[in-house]
């Protein structure tokens, strides 16, 4: 009986170590605001006049990853 105790206590701390070994996932981040914050970001397709906004670059949940600037509507306003 002694024997198959020892068995398990080592059997569980292999699986402890075992499990503490597993990298946590990446988790897709949203990206921060490029306005201040005293603005709004405003999805803009024209109708705030200016020469430019923010474009967006995707993560897998359908936020922004990262921002880039573009002169091609529709983009990003900050208002």
């Amino acid at each position: 009986m002694q024997f198959f105790k020892s068995i398990l206590a080592v059997a569980s701390l292999a699986a402890i170590a075992t499990a503490a070994d597993v990298a946590a996932p990446i988790e897709a981040r949203q990206a921060a605001s490029p306005c201040y914050s005293t603005q709004k970001l405003t999805w803009n397709t024209g109708q705030i006049p200016g020469s430019g906004g923010w474009g967006c670059v995707t993560n897998l949940k359908g936020g922004c990853k990262t921002y880039y600037w573009t002169t091609e509507l529709p983009y990003y306003s900050c208002a």
